[in-house]
């Protein structure tokens, strides 16, 4: 199964948007308009994004960067499991699939 183009690059802008503003909050509407990919896909990949805990989620819904921050030590591959999700075959808890174009 090929992995969908458009979600791949989603999910590399929010790891980009995160990685460069850390404070940023993204509701699932303004994820919607970040990556022009339909809500419930933007639900998955943030949850996704949760699963691994690079986000959190906040009670009103709104996704943000977990907490303290990682010192920038050049590597782009987040918090441990991160890397895996974004770099490798992986199926998560709530279905979503992504793959490799590293």
């Amino acid at each position: 199964m090929q992995a969908n183009p458009r979600v791949v690059a989603a999910l590399e802008q929010f790891k980009g948007l995160f990685f460069e503003q850390p404070e940023v909050r993204l509701s699932i509407a303004e994820a919607h308009e970040f990556s022009g990919l339909d809500e419930d896909i933007c639900d998955q990949l943030l949850g996704a994004l949760v699963d691994v805990r690079f986000l959190t989620q906040s009670k009103d819904g709104a996704y943000q960067r977990r907490a303290p921050f990682p010192a920038d030590d050049g590597r782009d591959d987040g918090p441990r499991g991160f890397s895996n999700m974004a770099g490798g075959n992986r199926t998560h808890g709530n279905g979503i699939h992504t793959y490799a174009s590293r």
